[in-house]
């Protein structure tokens, strides 16, 4: 096994099935050299920790099925909301 290929594997098996998108996880899933599919929400784990479970948990049922192919993870709208505008165009 070479050495990039030995990089990624531990890379993605470092992720979880279904992860939260944040700025310091960004560079994790990056680095997976697989495609990243992330469900835009509202995420405040402090407040509604249940909110997030309730949209990992529907995500996972996906995820499983895919899981040598994607990488899954869940983002807070507000904070990526810049990532929202460009895929779905600037309201206007």
């Amino acid at each position: 096994m070479d050495g990039d290929a030995l990089v990624k594997f531990a890379a993605k098996k470092g992720l979880p099935l279904v992860g939260q998108k944040s700025w310091k996880s960004n560079d994790k899933y990056e680095k997976s050299g697989l495609p990243v599919l992330t469900l835009f929400a509202k995420v405040d784990l402090e407040k509604d920790a249940k909110g997030f479970d309730y949209y990992a948990n529907r995500v996972r049922k996906v995820a499983a099925d895919y899981a040598t192919e994607l990488l899954f993870n869940i983002g807070d709208k507000s904070d990526f909301s810049y990532l929202l505008e460009v895929c779905l165009g600037s309201p206007g």
